[in-house]
């Protein structure tokens, strides 16, 4: 078992082991190449700072890693490890960060932060061994909402006119989580439609998301405007122009409204993960 950088290898090859990796995973994460193109640009991914697992110079494993600052501090986030089903059981996971967390540190990098999936205890177990420590619980909806929302002239949507890092964030309640991050948003800008929602001639809600698949990355209120049906009516929007269930991933548990939200809506929870950090500097908060 050997292990090296993924520097030179093609985003092609990172994505057939990926799918051979997760092929047998608890939900179906298969992308095209394509689709898991433009997940590794929205998540930063530096092949460089990733790590792959080799057996007889096949690759059988590997550690996907973006780069990025995340709370004033340059953080590695694991948008993806696995090892294909063959080559696993020989502690294959925690040998990779063992290779790889001495070279991010030597990079600066501060720290690791991931996510993994509420019942996948194997790897909750390993991540734990290795150093992770439960940040906060995030949920995941998915749902076909109701397609009528309160009657009332005085609002209209329409594309929102200066998308800005500052636009994502100055009506947030709580964090993002790493893909739906400001930053993530903006490497991978040319994915999302902009809606925008005036109420008497003031812009008051906004929703950044994928019409063609029903994904939500952002989506938020003007305080001044919340308890007014302003979301009620921006979400039932977003589904009249969506052909499919509409999905938000990772919304924060601490933020008991937006929960309630989305499930008063009709939205169904269908999937929990816990957010996790590893301190590579310092250990105050571990």
């Amino acid at each position: 078992m050997k292990f090296k950088s993924l520097a030179t290898f093609s985003f092609l090859q990172i994505h057939q082991c990926v799918n051979a990796a997760f092929e047998d995973y608890m939900i179906s994460i298969k992308q095209s190449p394509s689709e898991f193109r433009q997940r590794m640009i929205r998540d930063g991914v530096n092949k460089g700072l990733s790590v792959g697992m080799f057996e007889e110079n096949k690759l059988v494993g590997l550690t996907l890693m973006g780069i990025d600052e995340w709370n004033g501090k340059w953080t590695a986030y694991d948008a993806a490890t696995g090892i294909v089903p063959q080559a696993r059981g020989n502690s294959g996971t925690r040998k990779m960060f063992e290779n790889l967390l001495p070279r991010l540190l030597k990079q600066g990098i501060e720290q690791c932060l991931l996510e993994v999936i509420i019942g996948n205890d194997v790897a909750l177990h390993v991540y734990k061994s290795i150093g992770f420590r439960i940040q906060r619980t995030l949920h995941c909806y998915r749902g076909n909402v109701s397609n009528t929302s309160p009657q009332n002239g005085e609002y209209a949507f329409a594309q929102w006119p200066n998308p800005s890092l500052q636009a994502l964030v100055q009506w947030a309640d709580c964090q993002p989580a790493w893909g739906a991050s400001p930053r993530a948003i903006f490497r991978t800008f040319g994915d999302y439609e902009w809606l925008g929602m005036k109420f008497q001639g003031d812009w008051v809600a906004l929703a950044v998301w994928i019409p063609a698949s029903g994904r939500i990355v952002n989506i938020s209120v003007d305080p001044q405007y919340r308890r007014r049906g302003m979301g009620t009516a921006l979400l039932a929007e977003m589904q009249r122009r969506c052909a499919v269930s509409l999905v938000i991933i990772n919304v924060d548990d601490s933020h008991l409204p937006i929960n309630l939200f989305f499930e008063a809506m009709g939205m169904s929870r269908f999937l929990s993960q816990y957010e996790m950090k590893l301190d590579l500097i310092g250990s105050g908060d571990q």
